[in-house]
C-alpha cells in the first residue's frame, strides 16, 4: 500500500520538476532576448549622444562666425537708413 503512494509521490515530483524545469528555460531564454535588446539600445543611444555631441561642437565653432556676419551686417542696415 505504501509502495503505490511512493510511486505517486514520485510522479508528482517528476511532473513538478518538469513543469519547473520548462518555466525556467523559458525564463532563461526570454531574459537573454531583453538582455540583447537592451545592449542594442544603449548602442544606439550612445551613438544618438555622441552625433549630438559633434553637431552641438560643430554649431559652437559655427556660432562666433555668425554673430559677427549678423553684426556685420546689421551694421551695413544702420549705415543705410
Amino acid at each position: 500500500m505504501d509502495s503505490i503512494w511512493f510511486e505517486i509521490l514520485v510522479v508528482i515530483l517528476s511532473v513538478m520538476l518538469a513543469i519547473f524545469l520548462i518555466v525556467g528555460i523559458a525564463t532563461g531564454i526570454l531574459i537573454y532576448k531583453i538582455s540583447k535588446e537592451a545592449k542594442r539600445l544603449i548602442e544606439q543611444t550612445t551613438n544618438v549622444a555622441e552625433q549630438a555631441e559633434k553637431l552641438a561642437t560643430n554649431f559652437a565653432k559655427s556660432a562666433a562666425p555668425l554673430a559677427f556676419v549678423k553684426f556685420l551686417f546689421n551694421l551695413r542696415k544702420e549705415k543705410q537708413k
